[in-house]
């Protein structure tokens, strides 16, 4: 029964990492800003979300 186990790690880390990926793409479509101008992502993020900016006080 152990080699049916086995595969459970590998299997519940690929699926967070699909619904990463599938996070990552909703963030896309409901930001379009950044997608259109991936480059100001890191500073346009914090700026928008509320978080701590990146940039050098």
């Amino acid at each position: 029964m152990q080699a049916q186990f086995s595969g459970t790690p590998l299997i519940a880390e690929t699926v967070a990492k699909m619904l990463l990926e599938i996070d990552a793409v909703q963030y896309r479509v409901d930001h379009p800003f950044t997608l259109n101008c991936g480059l100001t992502e890191p500073v346009a993020w914090p700026a928008n979300h509320g978080g701590i900016s990146r940039l050098p006080q």
